[in-house]
């Protein structure tokens, strides 16, 4: 299992192993938020893997969190996204 931290934003996040139906979960409700800009992105990402349960807690809690915490959290899972989907070498 994977962990998203940063101590001096205080995030400590367990990130929860998923298959192909949540990543499509995932997806589906990143795809129905408003993701415009670099800052709606952000928080779309982060509302929609709190949603599915990708890492735990409720989309709301987004509404409190820093910017730079919000856009830290989307681009850690952002990385373990490609990680999911990288295809290895055969």
């Amino acid at each position: 299992m994977k962990k998203i931290t940063h101590k001096k934003l205080g995030i400590d996040y367990q990130v929860k192993d998923i298959g192909q139906k949540t990543l499509e979960e995932w997806v589906e409700d990143f795809n129905s938020r408003p993701s415009e800009g670099r800052v709606q992105y952000d928080g779309a990402a982060v509302r929609a893997a709190l949603a599915v349960g990708w890492i735990p807690g409720d989309p709301s809690d987004v509404d409190n969190m820093s910017p730079a915490a919000t856009r830290y959290i989307s681009q850690e899972l952002d990385k373990i996204y490609l990680d999911l989907v990288e295809i290895p070498p055969n």
